[in-house]
């Protein structure tokens, strides 16, 4: 149970700190788009970075779900310590519109 709910912890970490990144992208984007038509090679790129991001994210989140899945399931046969409470699954409708 702790070594899944480890493995649940880190991954919600990493997704939070993707989807951070992804914001920042989005803001530089955002920034980029005030700029003159010699920045559009910049627009460009950041744009293909987001993109590559995505997958990634959406991939790190299902697992998170799955750990979820599993950890309330070990809860549920009373593998787990006592009192414990599984972690809410991501929702994957509204992951990428978070504000992080």
């Amino acid at each position: 149970y702790i070594n899944k709910r480890m493995n649940a912890l880190a991954l919600l970490t990493r997704i939070r700190e993707c989807l951070r990144l992804r914001k920042f992208k989005l803001d530089r984007l955002e920034c980029s788009y005030r700029k003159q038509q010699s920045e559009q090679c910049v627009n460009d790129h950041t744009q293909d970075s987001i993109k590559r991001r995505d997958p990634t994210i959406a991939s790190l989140a299902r697992k998170y779900n799955q750990y979820c899945v599993e950890l309330a399931h070990l809860i549920e046969q009373r593998k787990a310590t006592r009192n414990a409470v599984p972690p809410k699954p991501t929702d994957m409708v509204k992951l990428f519109s978070l504000d992080v």
